[in-house]
């Protein structure tokens, strides 16, 4: 149950960008982009990222990730 191996495989490195490239997907999401379904399947992808997370810990660092990357792609149009 949970997430798959590849993903597990990754390490905390492989597994932080993938984090982070969720994030990215999930912020198209919102303005001026506005393709929902992306934020809906990122979250999704989040989730199961957290669920595989070894520690809390573990998954802190996938959501500070998840959320740095959007907030890169999320604020890029206002500054």
């Amino acid at each position: 149950m949970g997430v798959a191996k590849p993903v597990l495989s990754l390490g905390l490195r492989g597994q932080l960008g993938l984090a982070a490239t969720v994030g990215i997907v999930g912020a198209l999401g919102q303005a001026p982009l506005g393709i929902w379904p992306a934020t809906v399947l990122a979250l999704a992808a989040l989730f199961g990222l957290g669920r595989g997370a070894d520690s809390w810990r573990h998954a802190g660092l996938l959501g500070w990730a998840a959320g740095t990357g959007n907030f890169m792609l999320a604020i890029f149009w206002i500054v």
